[in-house]
């Protein structure tokens, strides 16, 4: 499947530190992400991405705070209750942003998941055969997409109820997950994840009728 090009990003990115970007369908908030991994991902982010998140990190400077600061309370930042089962974070209860698929030596095809949490930074294990969203283990209900020519990013996704999740599979990326900035690979998967819930659900569609 081809992913939703990267020019569908609506333009509006500012700092606060945050980075927050803006599609049609809402606005993510991308925190505590530096200098030195928005240089580090120039070739992914694309020329005109790349030039706006350095400009309004030059600017950051001047919003009260700095490019160090907390962001602003606010009312959504409190915590939730975590479903049973599913992905939410058991820190804050918040879902999880972002699944890593970690490679670990010995363990083959069952190598973990794990699942990051852009609320409060927690990461956790995560069942490799379960939905993050409604917990369902039902195989044939989850399949996984990727765009052509990348299989180290993922979107997973679940007939069920629809969810998905954002997953970095370490095999195919060839590189520590851990060095790995999960704020910017959520930004940069976001077109991704899109397109994939659209294809999805319309074939759902088309399959019940």
């Amino acid at each position: 499947m081809r992913a939703a090009r990267k020019d569908n990003l609506v333009a509006r990115i500012i700092f606060y530190p945050a980075v927050t970007h803006a599609f049609e369908g809402g606005t993510t908030v991308i925190t505590h992400t530096d200098k030195a991994s928005i240089q580090r991902y120039r070739d992914r982010l694309g020329k005109e991405l790349y030039d706006q998140l350095m400009a309004a990190w030059e600017e950051s400077e001047s919003y009260p705070g700095g490019a160090e600061g907390e962001l602003p309370d606010s009312s959504d930042d409190t915590a939730m209750t975590p479903r049973p089962d599913t992905g939410d974070c058991p820190v804050c209860g918040h879902p999880a942003a972002m699944a890593t698929l970690r490679e670990v030596e010995g363990e083959g095809y069952g190598s973990p998941r794990q699942l990051w949490c852009a609320h409060c930074e927690n990461v956790w294990d995560f069942e490799r055969i379960r939905c993050t969203r409604c917990g369902t283990r039902t195989q044939a209900a989850l399949s996984y997409h990727f765009d052509e020519g990348d299989m180290a990013r993922r979107i997973y996704f679940c007939k069920l109820c629809d969810g998905t999740q954002k997953t970095l599979s370490e095999k195919d990326l060839k590189e520590d997950c851990q060095l790995v900035d999960l704020r910017l690979e959520s930004l940069l998967m976001e077109p991704l994840e899109q397109a994939v819930a659209q294809h999805c659900l319309a074939k759902k569609i088309a399959e019940s009728n």
